[in-house]
């Protein structure tokens, strides 16, 4: 019975970590393709948004001083 099992063991454990190990492999590199471009889009989206402030502050300035101006004319 004790050779049977040793040389069942023998026999499968090379290929069920082999099956194991491929299938973790398959499995896990999507999900860290997904999180890699989760993560880039994140970093994408906050420049963008940093970007879109700064040009939108850059604009108000332009349009206070420009208001500013006007009202100091007609003093």
């Amino acid at each position: 019975m004790n050779n049977i099992l040793f040389l069942l063991e023998s026999n499968l454990t090379p290929n069920l970590k082999d099956a194991f190990s491929k299938g973790i492999e398959n499995a896990s590199e999507p999900i860290y393709k997904v999180i890699f471009i989760v993560i880039v889009f994140f970093i994408i989206y906050a420049i963008y948004c940093i970007i879109k402030r700064i040009i939108r502050n850059i604009f108000k300035s332009a349009a206070n001083s420009k208001a500013y101006s006007r009202r100091n004319r007609k003093r």
